[in-house]
C-alpha cells in the first residue's frame, strides 16, 4: 500500500511539476513585447473568423469618460469561459506590461480606464488561454493608438474561441 501511495504522489508531483514549469514559461512569454503576439492585425480586422478562429466584436461608445482617458471593456459571450485578457505592453521593454482586464469562468465582463498617454505609448494586445490553459498573446492591434481615441469606451466581446 505504501508503494501505491508513493507512486501516486510521484505521479502527481510529475504532472503538477510539468504544469508548473509550463506556467512559469507562460508567465515569461506574457512579459514579451507585444510585437511577439501570435498575430499582428489592424483595428478594422477585429471581427469574425480571425486568424486563430476567434470571433471578437468591437463596439465604440462615444463620450463615456474624460477626453484624456480610454475605457476598455472586455466581455465573454455565451459559451465562452476560458481566460481572456486585454494587455498593454511597453513598446521599448520586454518585461513591462499592464494587464487592463482579465476574465474567466463566471466573470463575464470587466471594464478599465487608462490615460491616453499611457495607451499611446504601449502596444494593445488581446490575449487568451489556449491548450492546457496557457495564456497566449494572440492579437497585437498595431493601429490601436490611432483608432481608439480618448473619451470613448471600446467593448470587445469574445463570442467564439
Amino acid at each position: 500500500m505504501n508503494t501505491n501511495l508513493n507512486f501516486k504522489t510521484m505521479l502527481r508531483s510529475a504532472i503538477f511539476g510539468t504544469l508548473g514549469a509550463a506556467m512559469f514559461l507562460t508567465l515569461g512569454q506574457m512579459t514579451q513585447a507585444a510585437d511577439h503576439a501570435v498575430h499582428t492585425i489592424k483595428y478594422a480586422n477585429v471581427g469574425n473568423d480571425m486568424k486563430d478562429g476567434d470571433n471578437i466584436s468591437v463596439v465604440e461608445t462615444k463620450n463615456v469618460c474624460p477626453s484624456d482617458e480610454i475605457e476598455i471593456k472586455l466581455v465573454l459571450g455565451s459559451g465562452v469561459s476560458w481566460w481572456k485578457g486585454a494587455i498593454l505592453f511597453k513598446k521599448d521593454k520586454d518585461n513591462d506590461y499592464l494587464s487592463l482586464v482579465e476574465l474567466q469562468d463566471d466573470t463575464k465582463s470587466k471594464t478599465a480606464r487608462v490615460s491616453c498617454d499611457v495607451f499611446s505609448n504601449r502596444h494593445f494586445v488581446l490575449s487568451k488561454a489556449k491548450a492546457f490553459g496557457v495564456h497566449t498573446n494572440m492579437y497585437f492591434i498595431e493601429d490601436a493608438p490611432q483608432k481608439m481615441t480618448g473619451g470613448n469606451r471600446y467593448t470587445f466581446t469574445w463570442t467564439k474561441d
